[in-house]
């Protein structure tokens, strides 16, 4: 069997070069080019770029990083005549671009121009184009790297930016967009009573619509009062936010007419409005007792005008409160951060407190709060109620809920000048805004801080080395600022840190580890300061919080002195089997199957235990029979160990791996082949854990999940198989594919070769020998 080609009448080329591509290449993009000639006999391809060379006709490129303009040869050899000739092609290097981002103020104000500016990593540069859109409409467009925006109307409640960056050689571009709520002062009023009585005590609203935000002063009776500060309640977009101060008044002096007024301030624009109202003061004081008027005697004495009543002494015995009822705890709740509130009243015998937070209620004086979505406020109420005579009084707090701070990021230059003065912009999703400060540590030099969003670094002239920039967010503490002799109180430090912060705190004298802090309030003329220092764990740096501690109320009783044991743990927290063995990262478990598990500590007073499954609570016992839930195969199960006195936790996580597959196996590559070219395969599968793979070809096995085949025989199909096998049941499924094979194979004898180099070339015989050998 003799397949044989007519030769044309002598070798000719390499003529006519081309190389087939871009002219331009951007890192981390691949590209394919083509060098074609005419040429007889096929002629042999090499490729130059640099010091770095390739064969063959098909190049493939992808540069990893900036660099000059390149030169690209193809060099064409006639392998008959062993003439040559090249071609030539320039490129030229973009990059990006990326890390596009727009800088400036978070919010925008009537009737003022705010500058923003756009970024983005481009080589060898990027153009710039905003366009600003209201109600989903584009109202204005500019070219250039910064803008200037003005609110449209006083109407307009917010605009959205958008900036589009575009390298300005391969014409890519990526954009991104802002939201620029517009602040607004307007629409103050004051709701409570208008007519009020001596020795009761009311509570008035101020409330009015501000963006971002308002401070709240109150004036009564030449008095200049503050309350506690919320947003009620966040709206829907498009709607105007309304903050509100709560203010409560125990009315004791005589007065027939006398004006509350309320000024709200814009914290951004320094805007005040102001709301009066006339209160009109009637009636009398008397003093009651579990809701009985009481009288006068040698134990109870009252003043003169009826608005003081003294107790001498004051009795254990005596059924008293509740009183002084207050939540503790911050005002403000980040999206996925835990809070702790604790309620607290005067109260003999103990009263009892419920909480309650729209439709849901809870026991105990003690809360744990955790948002994982952003929610409108929330109102939080604490019911105090006196087991012995019914008598209850609720407290309320009213709760804002924000996001972030999340996705920091520093954008600037990668390198400085000596002597350049280099700027840096520290940019993060927060709502409403965030604040920046940043620290800034050039090796042996001592750190250095500075606040705002934006940092200038100029390295001195000769300088040889790297400098370190840090952004920070601010820290806070959370607790009751107004505490009580003998009372226990637990605050907690929170901070933004990257990677993580030590905290310390410091409280008449002494010094104190980690995030919460538990202190009983013992002497009332040295109570002061509670101060909370978090460090760096990477940097070094601190930053610290102070929050003065108020006693209001210096005398209490309390019963005589007794032993207790002190709150401990949890310890190291552990998923165990009955055999008490640790279940360990993973845990391997078949569809259907039921494993008892333990969650394992050391804790005074015991602690409470929770299970955590798919992102849900699976259960609140201490062992439980665990069933897993497919699909997915892979699911973490948690055990949260909580300390009910010193509300600290610990938790143990395993992943929980039902054995699945495999299934959807796919071989992935051509379904022809051509004689002579190299076609390459993957085979994939779907498996709980992973699987491996098994190729048969010609008869023989290969592993791995790829697979190369060049056809070098003349058949019209060839077959290959791929099987895939879980690594942890040793189930397997094996799936095939028929290929076509185009081409043609050309076989000459020696005889064929001798007769046709003799008749068109004067070929010598050691040539045609190495001709035949080659054959």
């Amino acid at each position: 069997n003799k397949v044989k080609s007519v030769l044309p009448a002598h070798s000719d080329g390499p003529s006519s070069l081309e190389i087939d591509g871009v002219d331009v290449v951007t890192v981390g993009i691949p590209y394919g080019f083509q060098c074609t000639a005419e040429c007889y006999p096929d002629c042999r391809y090499s490729w130059t770029r640099g010091n770095k060379s390739t064969q063959g006709p098909e190049l493939s490129l992808q540069l990893l990083q900036i660099v000059p303009t390149q030169s690209l040869t193809c060099t064409v050899v006639n392998p008959e005549t062993g003439r040559s000739a090249s071609v030539q092609k320039t490129l030229q290097v973009t990059a990006g671009p990326s890390n596009i981002q727009i800088s400036g103020p978070a919010f925008l104000m009537y009737g003022v121009a705010s500058i923003f500016t756009c970024s983005a990593d481009c080589y060898p540069s990027c153009s710039y184009s905003w366009t600003i859109v209201w109600e989903k409409e584009p109202i204005n467009t500019a070219q250039g790297n910064t803008i200037p925006v003005t609110p449209a109307a006083s109407t307009v409640l917010s605009e959205s930016l958008i900036c589009k960056a575009q390298d300005t050689i391969s014409d890519l571009y990526i954009s991104t967009t802002v939201s620029l709520p517009v602040a607004i002062t307007s629409d103050i009023s004051i709701i409570g009573d208008s007519t009020v009585t001596m020795g009761k005590q009311y509570l008035f609203i101020c409330q009015a619509v501000c963006v971002p935000t308002c401070n709240f002063v109150w004036q009564y009776m030449g008095t200049t009062l503050y309350g506690d500060q919320v947003q009620i309640p966040i709206l829907h977009q498009g709607e105007k936010t309304k903050f509100a101060s709560h203010l409560q008044i125990t009315f004791s002096d005589y007065s027939k007419i006398e004006p509350l007024t309320c000024e709200a301030t814009n914290v951004l624009t320094n805007t005040t409005i102001s709301s009066t109202i006339d209160l009109s003061v009637i009636g009398s004081i008397t003093w009651l007792k579990n809701k009985q008027p009481m009288a006068a005697s040698e134990r109870v004495l009252f003043s003169p005008d009826n608005t003081t009543v003294t107790f001498s002494p004051l009795l254990q015995a005596d059924e008293d409160g509740p009183s002084s009822v207050g939540i503790s705890g911050l005002d403000v709740m980040t999206v996925g951060i835990t809070y702790d509130f604790q309620c607290s009243a005067s109260c003999h015998p103990t009263c009892q407190f419920t909480w309650t937070r729209g439709n849901v209620t809870y026991q105990g004086s003690n809360l744990s709060l955790h948002f994982e979505e952003q929610l409108p406020t929330q109102n939080l109420t604490c019911t105090a109620l006196n087991p012995a005579t019914g008598i209850s009084v609720t407290a309320q707090k009213t709760l804002l809920v924000i996001a972030g701070p999340s996705n920091i990021q520093i954008s600037g230059p990668a390198f400085l000048t000596a002597g350049v003065a280099s700027n840096f912009t520290c940019s993060a999703d927060c709502y409403p805004s965030c604040s920046y400060s940043w620290i800034f540590d050039r090796e042996w030099e001592p750190f250095s801080t500075t606040q705002g969003n934006t940092i200038s670094v100029t390295p001195p002239a000769g300088f040889v080395g790297s400098d370190t920039l840090i952004c920070l967010f601010n820290i806070n503490i959370a607790g009751a600022s107004a505490v009580a002799i003998g009372k226990m109180y637990t605050y907690t430090c929170y901070a933004t840190c990257t990677p993580s912060c030590v905290f310390t705190w410091t409280f008449m004298g002494k010094t104190y580890e980690g995030d919460q802090l538990q202190i009983t309030i013992s002497d009332y003329s040295k109570t002061g300061t509670l101060t909370c220092e978090a460090t760096n764990n990477m940097s070094h740096a601190t930053i610290s919080a102070t929050k003065n501690l108020t006693v209001i109320d210096p005398f209490s009783v309390r019963p005589g002195s007794q032993a207790l044991p002190v709150a401990d743990g949890p310890d190291e927290v552990l998923i165990v089997k009955p055999d008490k063995e640790s279940v360990g990262e993973m845990m391997f478990t078949q569809p259907g199957s039921t494993t008892e598990l333990q969650c394992l500590t050391d804790c005074f007073p015991a602690c409470s235990i929770n299970w955590f499954y798919r992102g849900s609570l699976l259960a609140t016992n201490a062992s439980i029979l665990f069933t897993p839930v497919t699909p997915p195969y892979e699911n973490p199960l948690t055990c949260m160990a909580l300390n009910p006195a010193t509300k600290k936790n610990r938790t143990a996580e395993t992943t929980v791996v039902v054995p699945d597959g495999p299934r959807n196996v796919i071989i992935k590559g051509p379904y022809t082949l051509e004689i002579g070219v190299t076609a390459s395969f993957t085979c994939s599968a779907e498996c709980t854990p992973s699987c491996r793979f098994k190729w048969t070809l010609y008869g023989k096995t290969v592993t791995g999940s790829g697979i190369d085949i060049t056809v070098n025989r003349q058949v019209s199909e060839e077959t290959i198989s791929c099987q895939a096998e879980n690594t942890f049941t040793g189930k397997t499924v094996a799936v095939k594919r028929t290929l076509s094979v185009s081409g043609r194979l050309e076989i000459l004898t020696g005889v064929d070769v001798k007769t046709r180099l003799e008749e068109h070339t004067s070929t010598t015989f050691s040539q045609i020998a190495n001709a035949l050998s080659t054959v």
